[in-house]
């Protein structure tokens, strides 16, 4: 008996995953250049390469480079280093010389609204790609390569779309008529609301007679004009998360009594003063789960929300992110004050208010040296939270 136990192997990671481990190790984000180090790795031994190969290639960005540059008068601009066009030429060539690279890529970011690169990049054949994120899509581009942008558009495998626009208006109709039926999870984010919405004939490319993608994950920041054709354009019969950034105020109510019956998870970013009217998001029947980001530690509308909801029998879990400025612990006791802890901890523990409700989570965003001391500042703002064993300051 003694010499079998001596014969049989020590248990370890099977050799696969110990591959993955290590180059995990590797890809250290502490590290100055973590990508070098993939590079070296893969050069090892035939066994590295292929895992190495897959971090280095998983995601794919495709930007116009800028540096900072600082003038003799002391102002700061931006120029641009090197065109995401560039990019995209060397990235093709690549492929050329090692197809097999393409299987790895699962999430594709074009940060340029330069045509040429969207029909350059739309040629390449995607097969396995996943998440397609358009950081500058503009009229302008689809008026110049419509055909590109309903290449990448119609991908039979992605799952999830992201477009983020600028001051320009995009014509969202065009977009949503090319896009596949795979996607599933759908972000629409502005970096300041658009006004008005292009109006550009469908491209011939656009899919014709396909049934409208399922989209089970919305995330919304574009301005209320959007709110009227998404709708027409998706199939939100299954839809469990929604994120909003902005309150579309009507056309949000609207939508989420057409649309929103589903919505288990809701995630309230308060970046708009228009969030002290909770009235169109009060009647989500099947609603489980809220998530919101307050600025500093304003929990006040909050309270009024949980106060006046209506369906707060079936709340499970709170979540509330406060984004807090500044570094001075004095600071933050003052931006949240003990009555106002008090009235959210009435509002929660009522009785009867929140039958459900297994967990209040809490998270203080923030410089990581001092996030420590801000959360003993969280427990010691909600003693009975604490004491009823619901409160997770994360």
């Amino acid at each position: 008996m003694d010499s079998e136990r001596l014969q049989m192997p020590a248990p370890g990671l099977p050799i696969p995953e110990l591959w993955d481990a290590i180059i995990s190790h590797v890809r250290d984000p502490y590290e100055t250049d973590p990508e070098k180090d993939l590079k070296a790795i893969s050069l090892v031994c035939s066994s590295f390469c292929a895992p190495a190969q897959k971090a280095l290639f998983k995601d794919v960005l495709i930007h116009d480079s800028c540096l900072l540059e600082t003038l003799d008068n002391g102002e700061e601009r931006y120029i641009t280093k090197e065109l995401a066009v560039v990019k995209a030429i060397r990235f093709t060539d690549l492929l050329k010389e090692s197809p097999h690279l393409l299987r790895y890529i699962r999430y594709l970011s074009i940060g340029t609204d330069d045509p040429e690169c969207f029909r350059i990049v739309a040629a390449i054949p995607w097969s396995q790609l996943r998440n397609l994120e358009f950081l500058h899509l503009s009229v302008a581009t689809l008026e110049r390569c419509s055909d590109g942008v309903a290449r990448l558009l119609g991908i039979t495998s992605i799952r999830t779309l992201t477009i983020q626009g600028r001051g320009d208006a995009v014509d969202f109709e065009t977009v949503f008529s090319y896009c596949s039926p795979s996607i599933e999870k759908l972000v629409l984010m502005a970096v300041q609301p658009m006004l008005a919405l292009g109006t550009l004939p469908p491209s011939a490319c656009a899919i014709r007679g396909s049934p409208r993608p399922i989209i089970r994950e919305l995330s919304v920041g574009y301005s209320p004009v959007i709110m009227d054709i998404l709708g027409e354009a998706f199939d939100f019969t299954r839809l469990e998360t929604l994120h909003l950034v902005f309150n579309h105020g009507p056309r949000l109510a609207s939508f989420l009594s057409r649309y929103c019956s589903t919505v288990k998870c809701l995630t309230i970013m308060d970046k708009d003063p228009g969030w002290t009217d909770f009235d169109p998001i009060m009647h989500l029947p099947k609603l489980i789960q809220i998530d919101v980001s307050v600025s500093e530690l304003n929990l006040d509308s909050f309270i009024n929300f949980l106060t006046n909801i209506t369906t707060s029998n079936r709340i499970e879990q709170i979540k509330i992110l406060f984004y807090v400025s500044s570094d001075d612990t004095k600071d933050l006791c003052k931006d949240m004050t003990v009555d106002t802890a008090r009235r959210f901890e009435d509002v929660v523990l009522q009785s009867g208010r929140l039958p459900a409700l297994r967990v209040v989570q809490m998270q203080v965003h923030l410089f990581p040296m001092l996030h420590r001391i801000h959360v003993d500042i969280i427990r010691e703002l909600f003693p009975r939270l604490q004491e009823k064993g619901i409160l997770e300051v994360i």
